[in-house]
């Protein structure tokens, strides 16, 4: 997979990813946190191979999104261009709608 991009989280989305864990680590089980790791970086590979292949998000075809099995997130990304892929949010699917449009 050598000319697969790179997949790389903004800030604020990598934040977020660490949050989450945290959550499910404390308030469920750490295997559950476990759980959500595996499912992310599923999500970040199935990303890497065909980075296309998710719809759009936004009109304006800026933001791909694919959900999460098992977890209520989505990983919204941008591609920057045909090495690179980023991840601007982690979202829960009842968080306002395009809160980090402006990252």
């Amino acid at each position: 997979m050598d000319d697969a991009p790179d997949v790389i989280f903004d800030q604020q989305a990598a934040a977020e990813y660490r949050d989450v864990r945290r959550w499910y680590s404390r308030e469920a089980s750490p295997d559950l946190a476990d759980d959500f790791r595996a499912e992310v970086d599923r999500g970040v590979e199935m990303i890497a191979r065909n980075p296309a292949r998710c719809g759009f998000y936004d009109s304006e075809q800026q933001h791909r999104w694919i959900r999460l099995r098992r977890f209520p997130y989505l990983l919204i990304y941008s591609v920057i261009d045909e090495q690179t892929v980023l991840i601007v949010a982690v979202a829960h699917v009842r968080r306002s709608p395009g809160y980090w449009k402006d990252r």
